[in-house]
């Protein structure tokens, strides 16, 4: 239930309702509590229930075992998640929120920064991905489904930890130029 400002009409409607209810007599039947979630009332307090009304359980992604999963690095799992749930704060979407910041992206200088470009098709992430794919051979195939695949030089496992490696990585990366100025090429990134 809303709140109700009392200043505004609803406000008056509720008061004027309420003043025409009859004050509890000592005659009337006890008063009694009772719970209601989804409809369903008891005597009894359920905080599950009560946690499942205010917090009800969406469909599981199709990308939630490549987020997580029992090795996995927590920071390099929640930037993953965050970044598939297109929650990153970038320029796009800082500038989405009325905020006056440049539109280009930190790490090209050329086209918009938004999630996608920034961790796809972006020029310097671009060559990252190809630096370490290369040595997983992903054969061309779409990217979630090589991802799950498994053999004996690269387990799914490993190209689980490496994806999200490369997304903290250039999320990293981004705000070092950004907050920083410090700039790291894609060269000497190659020889660390």
């Amino acid at each position: 239930m809303d709140l109700v400002d009392l200043r505004s009409e609803e406000g008056l409607q509720l008061h004027a309702h309420l003043s025409t209810i009859a004050p509890p007599t000592s005659e009337a039947p006890d008063d009694f509590f009772e719970w209601s979630a989804n409809g369903i009332s008891s005597e009894l307090y359920s905080s599950s229930r009560t946690w499942e009304v205010l917090r009800p359980r969406s469909d599981k992604k199709d990308w939630a075992d490549l987020v997580w999963f029992k090795v996995s690095v927590l920071k390099h799992a929640f930037t993953m998640w965050v970044a598939n749930l297109n929650r990153l704060p970038t320029r796009v979407r800082l500038a989405s929120c009325g905020l006056q910041v440049p539109l280009t992206c930190c790490l090209c200088s050329t086209l918009e920064e938004n999630c996608d470009h920034l961790l796809r098709t972006c020029d310097y992430s671009i060559i990252v991905w190809k630096l370490v794919l290369a040595r997983l051979k992903p054969h061309h195939q779409m990217f979630q489904s090589w991802i799950r695949q498994s053999n004996a030089s690269a387990p799914a496992v490993f190209r689980k930890l490496a994806a999200q490696a490369i997304v903290f990585q250039l999320w990293k990366q981004r705000n070092n130029i950004l907050h920083n100025s410090e700039v790291r090429n894609t060269i000497s990134a190659k020889k660390t």
